[in-house]
């Protein structure tokens, strides 16, 4: 039997080390070792049928409507959820920056 050791290729710390022959190595060492597995084990499982009850995943937002989505308590959940309160929370101060917004850009800045 082939030891581990043998294998490695003891190259000085500026040579590339040669993976694909320590693997090519191994392999041949587990291929031709008789105490191993075989390569393939034939697995029988429960045959599951056709009727499963799979389906689209549009059925999920069917149910809602913006309307009916209050994401205004997001902004007490703490740091973590700061990212999805900016997202989907209403932000009474969203409105007065999106009106500065557009007032600024009829400005002419020549």
């Amino acid at each position: 039997m082939l030891s581990i050791t043998s294998c490695y290729d003891y190259s000085t710390p500026e040579e590339v080390p040669d993976i694909c022959g320590f693997l090519d190595a191994k392999k041949k060492v587990c291929d031709n070792d008789p105490e191993t597995y075989p390569f393939d084990d034939v697995r029988h499982y429960a045959y599951e049928g056709d009727g499963n009850s799979t389906g689209s995943l549009s059925s999920l937002a069917s149910g809602t409507d913006e309307n009916d989505l209050n994401f205004d308590d997001l902004s007490n959940f703490g740091p973590r959820f700061r990212k999805l309160a900016d997202m989907y929370g209403e932000d009474p101060s969203d409105e007065e920056e999106e009106e500065n917004f557009h007032n600024a850009a009829s400005e002419s800045w020549c």
